[in-house]
């Protein structure tokens, strides 16, 4: 998916293909290595324009990590995936976002250090395993593998001591 992998090779392609051109003898035999020999370009530059169109999608987390870029205001969680974290996820974040486990989450959302916490679940998720992580949690934004969640944390706090005063009117 990323360009690095693939230029090193293009040199070491170039010159197999010019000895290929170099060995080609124009015998009526030879019409099949001719013929792929166009083909090959054309079938290269295709992929490479549907690629660079956005046409063939990547699994990348660049727009989810920059969306939660956006949106991530002070007091909020660092960027979580729930269980896995992709690589692309590591590297768009600079080293921001990490991977937590059920029990991790159920232990930060315990604490109240976070107003929000921002996780990444799968995307194939349905709405009930999502209510499982927590009952405040709502999807923000999605991509290919993943749905951002945000919960709030202090609104579930607030609605907890809102219950208290409803129990108790005349206070404490």
């Amino acid at each position: 998916t990323l360009w690095t992998y693939v230029l090193p090779s293009l040199p070491f392609t170039a010159i197999l293909v010019a000895r290929w051109v170099a060995a080609f003898d124009y015998h009526r035999s030879s019409w099949t290595r001719g013929g792929a020999l166009m083909v090959v370009p054309v079938l290269i530059s295709l992929f490479v324009a549907l690629a660079a169109s956005g046409l063939t999608p990547l699994k990348t987390e660049k727009e989810l990590v920059g969306y939660y870029n956006n949106i991530q205001k002070n007091g909020d969680s660092p960027l979580m995936y729930l269980e896995e974290m992709p690589f692309s996820a590591r590297f768009y974040s600079r080293g921001s976002a990490r991977e937590v486990t059920k029990e991790q989450l159920a232990d930060i959302q315990d604490s109240n250090i976070y107003q929000r916490i921002y996780i990444a679940a799968p995307s194939e998720w349905p709405a009930e395993r999502v209510s499982k992580v927590s009952a405040s949690a709502h999807k923000v934004m999605e991509n290919r593998r993943y749905q951002l969640l945000s919960i709030d944390t202090l609104s579930a706090g607030q609605e907890r001591l809102s219950n208290v005063e409803q129990s108790y009117p005349g206070g404490w």
